[in-house]
């Protein structure tokens, strides 16, 4: 795993009736009223994952072989690794609608919903609040919201949004496939059981399935050894959210997601990881795990 980056704090709020706003503030919901009309500049920003954790696996040894068959034997799961969908959205927009006061800022926050078993009914261990368990969702709970003086030099009226992906596959006809396309019982048939064979090394054997996973985008999230739910912790969480939140601002060779399906690039069997939200900004989210 990367260095962890330094994790932003939420502004500190206060909590006033039976809403909890920042301080000298008014929600970013209901009618505007007050005093300040602007003109505003109003940024909000969304982050969204489906994940689901996949292990790999190492052929261990051959005890029999021929030209007709072969017997071995797999070790246990080396390590385990997420692959997902994300979502994200960015909006700055111009407003002049009356306010009580002259700004407010909101972090952004988000909830996780995992599930206790994968698709086989297989549980591995008590989901707590760090954990994120075989499969489940990442979802902003608290969106992020600012509100300032619109200035003119600076500002334009800006929407951003993406629907990608951490890896690809391709199938046998050469046609871009997305691996998140496949459901969970259906990746069993084809690596849920069988691990992804680490082709090229002693001991490894070649696989022809018919949709093969070419290539997969950081962070997936690694965890070594068989899968469990104790092996996780909330740090690890935030950074993987700060880091996806990295990746779509990027839009440089190291950055953005694939589109789904993913577009091949000339350089195939790659594809294209353009898939980016330049304006999003993960210093604006805040953590509860």
């Amino acid at each position: 795993m990367p260095p962890r980056q330094p994790v932003p704090q939420p502004v500190t709020p206060v909590q006033t009736g039976s809403s909890l706003l920042l301080s000298g503030s008014q929600p970013a919901s209901g009618t505007p009223v007050g005093a300040f009309s602007g003109p505003w500049c109003i940024e909000e920003q969304s982050l969204n994952m489906s994940y689901w954790r996949v292990p790999k696996f190492y052929f261990n040894s051959v005890t029999a072989v021929s030209l007709s068959s072969l017997t071995g034997t797999w070790d246990n799961a080396n390590s385990t690794s997420l692959r997902y969908f994300v979502n994200a959205s960015y909006r700055m927009s111009y407003s002049t609608e009356q306010f009580e006061t002259s700004a407010w800022q909101q972090n952004q926050k988000f909830q996780v919903d995992p599930v206790s078993s994968d698709s086989y009914g297989t549980s591995y261990g008590s989901l707590t609040a760090s954990s994120l368990g075989p499969a489940g969702n990442i979802s902003t709970a608290v969106p992020y919201y600012s509100r300032r003086p619109w200035n003119n030099a600076t500002d334009s009226t800006i929407y951003e949004s993406v629907n990608g992906a951490c890896n690809f596959a391709l199938a046998s006809s050469g046609q871009s496939y997305l691996w998140g396309s496949i459901n969970q019982q259906e990746w069993g048939g084809r690596l849920f059981e069988f691990g992804a064979p680490r082709t090229g090394l002693p001991g490894t054997v070649r696989h022809s399935f018919e949709k093969q996973e070419i290539e997969v985008l950081s962070p997936v999230y690694t965890l070594y050894g068989m899968y469990s739910t104790q092996q996780e912790f909330g740090p690890a969480i935030s950074q993987l959210i700060y880091d996806v939140g990295s990746r779509l601002s990027d839009t440089g060779s190291n950055g953005g997601y694939f589109a789904t399906p993913a577009e091949l690039s000339t350089q195939a069997p790659e594809a294209i990881h353009d898939q980016s939200v330049p304006s999003y900004d993960p210093s604006r989210h805040a953590y509860d795990f």
